[in-house]
């Protein structure tokens, strides 16, 4: 269920799970918001290591990119 967790967990969780903030929170909140609307995780890697460098890497696609139906305004959202 952990690994599962991180799949939404902010990028510095990842590295320090004590690093508990509110940008965490938000993020995290991103994260579901994410799936939610696209129905794939943001960074959809099953193995951890890979997870853990896309979150490095960079931002997901859009989910308006992964889903049109999503308005670009509520996947700009997303993506703050």
């Amino acid at each position: 269920a952990s690994a599962l967790a991180l799949a939404f967990a902010a990028p510095e969780l990842c590295a320090n799970p004590d690093a508990r903030t509110a940008a965490a929170d938000q993020y995290a909140l991103g994260a579901v918001g994410y799936f939610a609307v696209t129905g794939l995780h943001p960074y959809p890697h099953p193995a951890l290591p890979d997870l853990m460098r896309a979150k490095r890497a960079g931002a997901p696609p859009s989910a308006a990119v992964v889903n049109p139906d999503v308005p670009a305004e509520f996947a700009a959202i997303l993506e703050r």
